[in-house]
């Protein structure tokens, strides 16, 4: 199963076979996606939307918050993280989503981890926080030569990270 979130609600499914549009329920547009299964998927977007579908139909899920969400990740289904908007940052627990306070108020871009204690945002002005199971920590900010930080990934082999990637955007001079 594939899934593309899209402008207007619009969400695309892949069978293995076929592209096919899937009925929503919003007209927001969607900016991220992330599933456990093929029956428990995840879209976020603008206004603070958040969908899930369970197999069979998306529905809207109370984010708490009006703001745009930009990301969407998680270690399983009880363990979701979403990141938007005016620092916005999001913790699914199995059971509601909770606001984590990052000190942070501009746009955060993607978020990405290993587990439930290794868990990694960017945003913008070179902004990179990491979450320990514990605390937050801003890794690095600065407004020298990279303004944003769109996107973030990595993958471990064993138990060793291996080397993360970093999608920029540099300022222009």
């Amino acid at each position: 199963m594939a899934v593309i979130p899209a402008s207007n609600g619009t969400i695309l499914h892949y069978d293995g076979i076929i592209w096919d549009e899937m009925y929503s329920g919003t007209t927001a547009t969607l900016y991220g996606v992330w599933g456990s299964s093929s029956n428990d998927v995840y879209a976020v977007g603008r206004g603070g939307t958040i969908l899930h579908y369970d197999g069979t139909l998306w529905s809207s899920v109370n984010s708490g918050t009006t703001n745009d969400l930009n990301a969407i990740w998680g270690s399983s289904t009880s363990d979701i993280f979403t990141v938007g908007t005016y620092g916005t940052a999001l913790q699914y627990d199995g059971e509601s989503w909770n606001s984590l306070h990052l000190d942070f108020e501009q746009i955060l871009y993607d978020v990405w981890g290993t587990s439930s204690n290794d868990v990694f945002i960017v945003g913008r002005y070179n902004a990179i926080f990491h979450y320990d199971g514990n605390d937050w920590m801003l890794m690095n900010e600065t407004t020298d030569v990279i303004e944003f930080l769109f996107c973030i990934w990595g993958s471990l082999y064993g138990e060793a990270l291996q080397p993360m990637y970093l999608l920029p955007v540099s300022r222009a001079k």
